[in-house]
């Protein structure tokens, strides 16, 4: 029998009680009760794996047996967005676009009611979304099916369900899951900025423009509104903290020693990839760049957001969720008028 370091529980039993949960009847009603099972961990490259609560934040005193396996749990709400939106497109009421969104775990997180969840109330949203996932990921799935026998790929859904508007949310594994990569060893003779390499972020902003670009003008070409948006400042924390996106790593690897540089360092690169996405998507007739800097975080380098918006460093709360989700409703109702 596997068990946990922290709990008086066996990851089976876990396991178990989560699997309960996330099925479709469950995973709404029981949020509260898996967040209390779970912590989502930046793994090796960046990878989101699942912990039980209170394992070891240090990677390296984590047993292989801790990690829990649950199939689904990475889009366990996916079945219920897509009771509700089948509901909302069957409504003779229901006015507004047909919507279709493919993403990260910023449309996605097991715990917290996300964006989606918020957005879908609205709109009927189709979500493909799955914690983790990165452009690559999203390529791949193309040609794939779910267990209910619905296709996974975006312009497979594209081509069946013929929205009007596509969501995409991307970037934040190729840049904030391991953002190591791409910061240099402390001198406190440099500013927190001049800690990145920009020569290896360039590398990462390019790839990422190119797999964006290539979606933008293609969801476009496939006749529906295109809306991507940049990530919002996050809430940098100690790893002791639950700091496992960017202070563990930051100090861990590179000897960053605390927030100050750990926002001045993030909030640069979330502000680079702004300005490059926002060039690249302003000529492409059909293409929408939402800026969500400044929704629930902040610039400030000295002073950090309001902890009650955010589940962990980078993931909105639920009522974060619902401050960015009306940005992204906002959006839908200016480009279909309804």
């Amino acid at each position: 029998m596997r068990k946990t370091s922290r709990t008086n529980k066996s990851v089976e039993e876990i396991e178990k009680m989560i699997a309960e949960i996330v099925s479709e009847e469950g995973a709404a009603d029981a949020r509260k009760e898996l967040a209390t099972l779970i912590e989502y961990r930046r793994g090796p490259q960046g990878r989101i794996i699942v912990v039980p609560h209170g394992a070891p934040g240090d990677l390296r005193a984590l047993s292989v047996d801790e990690l829990v396996r649950i199939r689904g749990l990475y889009d366990s709400k996916r079945k219920a967005k897509r009771k509700q939106y089948l509901k909302l497109k069957g409504d003779s009421n229901y006015k507004g676009p047909r919507v279709v969104a493919e993403g990260d775990s910023y449309f996605e997180h097991p715990c917290p009611k996300d964006l989606i969840e918020w957005t879908g109330e609205t709109y009927a949203v189709l979500s493909l979304a799955k914690a983790g996932d990165s452009w690559a990921d999203y390529y791949q799935q193309e040609g794939q099916y779910y267990d209910d026998n619905t296709p996974m790929g975006l312009y497979e859904n594209i081509r069946k369900e013929k929205p009007q508007i596509v969501l995409m949310s991307g970037s934040a594994n190729e840049i904030i899951g391991s953002i190591e990569n791409y910061v240099r060893r402390f001198n406190p003779d440099l500013t927190p900025e001049q800690h990145i390499i920009m020569d290896r972020y360039e590398e990462v902003l390019r790839y990422c423009e190119l797999w964006c670009g290539n979606y933008a003008r293609n969801v476009v070409a496939m006749g529906a509104q295109f809306i991507h948006h940049t990530y919002d400042y996050p809430y940098t924390r100690p790893q002791s903290e639950g700091g496992q996106f960017i202070g563990g790593p930051l100090q861990h690897y590179c000897g960053i020693p605390g927030p100050y540089y750990w926002r001045g360092i993030v909030n640069k690169m979330l502000d680079l990839y702004h300005d490059r996405i926002a060039k690249l998507l302003a000529p492409i007739r059909g293409a929408h760049f939402l800026d969500l800097r400044g929704t629930i975080g902040n610039a400030d380098p000295y002073q950090g957001p309001d902890s009650w918006y955010f589940w962990d460093e980078i993931h909105p709360s639920t009522d974060g969720s619902k401050l960015i989700a009306a940005k992204f409703k906002a959006e839908i109702k200016k480009i279909s008028g309804v």
